[in-house]
Order: C-alpha cells, then sequence, then structure tokens
C-alpha cells in the first residue's frame, strides 16, 4: 500500500437509550499511509483528530459511566490455546519487528468533561481547546520528538507544556506554563473530609 488514505466523520458512541453521546469524534483523518507486508514497515505522514468531546461521569456507586459501554465478562471457563509452533530465526518477529514511521500525529480542539457524584455535592471538571501535537515518531528507534499539548481548565485556568519526548527509555525535556489553575473545583472533595471552604 502506498500513499493511502483514510477519513472517518461523524463518529459517536452513546449508551443505550441516552439522549447525549458519550464521545463524539467529527474527524479521523490518516495521509500518506504506506504499508510493506515483506519490509514489515507502516509509515503514516499524519494523523489528525479534531473537534472531539468525552463526557465522564463517575456515578453515587463508584462505577464509570464508560463501563455500560464494555461486554459483560463472561465468566465461562475458557480452553487453553494451543502451544505456537516452533519458529525459524528468519520467522521470529523479535528477530524482524515491525518499524513504524509517524510525520505528525495532531489532535485538535479536543472538549472533556468529567462530572464525579460521590462527594456530597459533585465535583466538575472541564477541559477546553485540547490541542496536542507530535512529530518524527519513530519506532522502535527513540529519537527526540517534538511535542506540544495545550488546553483550558475549567475555563479560566490554562496548561501548555512544549519540548521533545523519547518512548524508550521514556523521557522528556518539556517548558511548562501554569496558569488560574485553582483548588476550587476539587471543594466537594475538602468539604467532605474537613468542613473547610477553599
Amino acid at each position: 500500500v502506498h500513499q493511502g488514505a483514510v477519513t472517518l466523520a461523524n463518529l459517536a458512541v452513546a449508551e443505550p437509550a441516552a439522549s447525549l453521546p458519550v464521545a463524539t469524534l467529527p474527524l479521523l483523518a490518516l495521509n500518506d499511509l504506506a504499508l510493506d507486508l515483506k519490509q514489515r514497515t507502516v509509515t503514516v505522514g499524519t494523523l489528525l483528530l479534531r473537534d472531539g468531546t468525552f463526557a465522564g461521569v463517575r456515578e453515587k456507586d463508584g462505577r464509570l459511566n464508560v463501563e455500560r459501554l464494555l461486554p459483560p465478562a463472561d465468566g465461562a471457563s475458557q480452553a487453553a490455546p494451543p502451544a505456537p509452533a516452533p519458529t525459524t530465526p528468519d520467522a521470529d518477529p523479535a528477530a524482524h519487528p515491525w518499524k513504524v514511521a509517524l510525520g505528525k500525529a495532531e489532535i485538535s480542539n479536543f472538549g472533556i468533561s468529567f462530572v464525579d457524584q460521590v462527594p456530597m455535592q459533585p465535583a466538575r471538571f472541564t477541559i477546553d481547546q485540547l490541542n496536542v501535537s507530535l512529530r518524527d515518531l519513530h519506532y522502535p528507534e527513540s529519537t527526540a520528538m517534538p511535542a506540544d499539548l495545550s488546553f483550558l481548565w475549567n475555563r479560566d485556568g490554562s496548561f501548555a507544556v512544549s519540548g521533545s519526548i523519547r518512548h524508550t527509555p521514556l523521557s522528556a525535556e518539556l517548558d511548562t506554563t501554569i496558569k488560574n489553575i485553582g483548588l476550587a473545583a476539587f471543594q466537594p472533595y475538602v468539604e467532605d473530609a474537613l468542613y473547610v471552604d477553599l
């Protein structure tokens, strides 16, 4: 496969009979795809996710709303998988690992909300204008990847990180800017524990 492209639009995940979706993704696009099975390489020019939303809730019983989206656990015992067939050195995946290259991954203008209903007064958190950019990803090679992340916290605060990261061993060199990240959003937890106003 060379110069492939995949575009998905208007994706949504919802609970049965729910009026609003738990998650939405208006656009997911992959461009400049290349796959070589013989050489075991995957190359992606750009990966773009835009304008997504997620609405999480921890309910009074401590369960998360997303748990209802998962299939029920199957308690039935399962037979043990058959033993793998002997492999030759040439057939051993560890001898010829897949190589992955990604030119740029970008998450643009995401929004996340979370409501914790466990405290007596529910706690509410929002992240708006979430933007993430990662460039020049290579695997299994580990090179410095330029990275940026920023978002608004509960509408008044902001958080931004810019720098570079490596995946193996995991390391990062980052500049961080934090503004107006207040503690008021955590008031419900403090009230339940100490009866103190922030």
